[in-house]
């Protein structure tokens, strides 16, 4: 199991592919269809080189559950320092908002939106690990 790493910062990256994972949303927020959600939790940034659509795929996890992705746009900039925490035995994690409404009688729609350091600055913590 893999010690949590938080990169703390203010930089806010929106996950794609949630509407995909609505029930798993739903289910980590405690709300029901149509239920207004704004819920902070944490999310870790998982390594996915066996994902058939993209090889540098970087999954995002709430509670265990998958979520989402972060876009083919953002993964190349985070893959590498996930790849590293792992290998030292940490996890990528970070602060995130669920927040969005379900509409009555059609699919919901939960965001997720990550609460990131720029890279740089993710790599000036990860630093730190090793002093």
């Amino acid at each position: 199991m893999l010690t949590p790493f938080l990169l703390e910062g203010e930089e806010l990256v929106e996950v794609v592919g949630e509407s995909f994972y609505q029930p798993a949303l739903l289910r980590q927020c405690r709300a029901r269809r149509g239920d207004p959600v704004r819920f902070p939790c944490r999310a870790y940034l998982v390594a996915q080189p066996d994902n058939p659509y993209d090889r540098n795929a970087v999954a995002v996890q709430i509670g265990g559950q998958l979520v989402g992705h972060l876009s083919r746009s953002e993964a190349p900039r985070w893959l590498p320092l996930v790849q590293q925490l792992a290998a030292r035995g940490y996890a990528a994690s970070c602060e995130a908002m669920i927040a969005g409404r379900g509409r009555e009688g059609e699919t919901d729609h939960l965001g997720v939106f990550l609460h990131l350091p720029t890279p740089t600055e993710a790599h000036a913590q990860v630093a730190k690990l090793a002093t």
